[in-house]
């Protein structure tokens, strides 16, 4: 999974396992968590090399309480390569550990502004923070260098920041110790604070063009995703468009093998209701690997009388698009199909045009 935008992602934006790659993709404002990574089949690690995430969200921001808001989530048996990649802005932990750190190489990522912790570590209940830092080669990972604790000057949609502060800077208020709050003190209940903003927003949907920028200006980060030339060029076969004339049948011609004869060889154009696709291609000339075969009705559908008609498209060209469109299309739909006539009620399909 190669230079990709995941944006606002209602759970998540992936789900991988052992032997895959995920490099230089950009993750921007995921609920819970943004890479969950399962064991899987194979033995080889995954790969998570430049990539930048930002803005995963919980319910419980800050407290390491529960599963949510992790950057990369590594579950248990997972071998795993992180790589180069930033990790900033989530809600409790960057890297959530749940595999063995000696199955995991932890080289030259960054992290900023991570709530709770850096690594957190479910089985052992160990976690260490900005504060511990220094601490977190003591872990026993495979490979552990180059890690920083750096701001990587991500340009941010303004509007949508200042969203973000009102949940995660607010103003906790002050407590006055009144008659009242002695006496809540003494039952155990919490006190009441005044002057407070409580926390608000979560989770906005971030702009497009925003996560499109989101890149390092530090020049001293060196991890995260960056922008890369992908010239594109289309060396396929193009399949320009012929117009034709054609004849209208109607489909009691159609539907009769005798009428039908004698138009074969010959331009015709009819209405019909897309059955299903076929698994046969009797007609001359066509075959499973250049064609796909239908099965088709009158107008009317299976009130319209006589046996269906079969027909064929040529694949990778605009009719073979819309019969596949015609027959995932739910409810009555009529279809104009047009082409040239063949023997035994057959058609190969030049056009696909909507009746209705």
């Amino acid at each position: 999974m190669r230079n990709c935008v995941f944006l606002n992602g209602a759970q998540g934006a992936l789900r991988m396992a052992n032997g895959q790659r995920i490099e230089n993709n950009v993750f921007v404002n995921h609920h819970d968590r943004t890479i969950a990574v399962s064991p899987g089949h194979s033995t080889e690690p995954v790969v998570v090399r430049g990539n930048t995430i930002l803005f995963t969200w919980d319910n419980l921001f800050g407290q390491g309480n529960g599963r949510g808001g992790s950057g990369i989530v590594l579950e248990g048996r997972v071998r795993a390569v992180l790589d180069g990649n930033i990790v900033q802005f989530a809600d409790n932990d960057a890297i959530r550990l749940g595999a063995e750190p000696g199955d995991v190489e932890l080289v030259d990522n960054v992290f900023a502004q991570n709530l709770f912790s850096v690594v957190y570590r479910p089985i052992t209940t160990t976690w260490l923070d900005d504060a511990m830092f220094a601490q977190l080669g003591d872990l026993g990972w495979r490979r552990c260098s180059g890690n920083r604790l750096l701001a990587p000057a991500i340009p941010l949609d303004a509007a949508w920041f200042d969203s973000y502060l009102g949940r995660t800077a607010f103003v906790p208020g002050k407590v006055v110790m009144d008659d009242w709050n002695r006496l809540r003190e003494l039952m155990g209940q919490p006190l009441l604070a005044s002057g407070a903003r409580p926390p608000e927003g979560f989770a906005r949907a971030f702009p497009m063009a925003a996560a499109l920028a989101a890149w390092p200006r530090n020049a001293d980060c060196k991890a995260g995703a960056r922008p890369v030339p992908l010239p594109v060029a289309f060396t396929g076969i193009e399949r320009a468009p012929v117009a034709h004339g054609y004849e209208d049948v109607a489909w009691e011609v159609a539907a009769d093998a005798a009428a039908w004869a004698r138009f074969a060889g010959k331009r015709v154009r009819l209405q019909v209701v897309v059955q299903r696709a076929d698994n046969q291609w009797l007609m001359a000339g066509v075959a499973e690997a250049t064609h796909a075969a239908w099965v088709v009705a009158g107008p009317k559908g299976i009130d319209s009388g006589g046996l269906p008609l079969r027909v064929y498209t040529l694949l990778g060209t605009g009719a073979d698009r819309w019969m596949r469109q015609a027959a995932a299309t739910e409810g009555p739909s009529t279809w104009w199909v047009a082409g040239v006539a063949g023997a035994q009620r057959q058609l190969l399909v030049e056009a696909v045009e909507r009746v209705d």
